[in-house]
């Protein structure tokens, strides 16, 4: 396999997505590249499940949300297609885990009595 510097495959796939997709689409994309994944990713031989997989952990520790964690990770997908279409990469499958969601809390509502016993004790203030 060529040792391609994963920063050149980017850019080169950018140039050919630039022909798809609009400017505002590319710019979120570009943005992606450069801030999570050029600086972790140094060569496409890099990208392994593993490292994938750290990855996705890592953004999600730094406090990203996961919705936030599956763009970089789609935006990787992406480039990951185009070097293999281009022969740089054979073709491997990733599959990343996400943490499971935390279940929200329920809302806390009083019973009936419990509204009547507020309502009687604020009745009972003195207004002034």
């Amino acid at each position: 396999m060529y040792r391609k510097s994963f920063k050149e495959a980017c850019r080169q796939w950018e140039a050919d997505k630039a022909r798809y997709v609009k400017a505002t689409s590319l710019a979120a994309y570009s943005l992606t590249l450069r801030y999570h994944l050029e600086p972790r990713f140094m060569t496409l031989s890099d990208i392994t499940p593993e490292s994938v997989q750290r990855l996705v952990d890592e953004e999600i520790a730094a406090g990203n949300s996961p919705s936030t964690v599956k763009g970089i990770v789609l935006v990787l997908k992406m480039v990951i297609r185009y070097c293999e279409r281009q022969g740089w990469m054979t073709e491997r499958r990733y599959e990343v885990n996400f943490p499971k969601r935390k279940e929200k809390n329920s809302p806390q509502v009083l019973l009936i009595e419990e509204e009547k016993k507020c309502w009687s004790g604020l009745s009972r203030i003195p207004r002034g």
